[in-house]
């Protein structure tokens, strides 16, 4: 929780830096519930529902403190101006884990754990990201015979 707090502070030099890290250690405790939800098999049924239970609220926090940090970076992010030339590639990928996130938010088990806002959230992260990525220079593509710039890839939801 330690870089999502730091998103709101960081130089703006390196946030893009730390908003990877941040995004690295999700991943992480992602394949941690990963391998937690596979072994809830193997535990005695009066156990399993207790440790799911206790896993969804842990899964609903981080949820909840991802979509909080990222509201954050794109705060500052647009407020920055500058973007990276690598903001298009990986701002795309952060698209799909939003709609992933959202998706997320409405399964039955996080009902009563994250608030409203979270999902008013993710449709202002959406838009940041969008109007990031609008900014982001094109690479050039080079297998291209005139090395032009690359053509644009729809917008998501076009």
């Amino acid at each position: 929780m330690r870089l999502a707090r730091a998103t709101r502070t960081v130089d703006p030099g390196h946030m893009f830096q730390l908003k990877e890290r941040f995004r690295e250690k999700v991943s992480e405790f992602e394949a941690v519930v990963a391998l937690m939800d596979h072994r809830l098999d193997h535990l005695p049924d009066d156990k399993r529902q207790l440790v799911a239970d206790k896993m969804s609220e842990l899964e609903a926090f981080v949820l909840s403190k991802s979509v909080q940090s990222y509201v954050a970076f794109c705060a500052r992010a647009e407020a920055a101006g500058a973007v990276p030339l690598w903001a298009r590639e990986v701002f795309g990928r952060d698209l799909k884990s939003v709609d992933k996130a959202r998706a997320q938010l409405a399964e039955p088990r996080f009902a009563g754990r994250i608030g409203s806002e979270n999902v008013a959230a993710i449709d202002r992260i959406k838009q940041a990201l969008s109007a990031l990525i609008d900014k982001a220079p094109r690479i050039p593509d080079f297998n291209a015979r005139n090395f032009g710039l690359a053509e644009p890839e729809p917008a998501a939801g076009d």
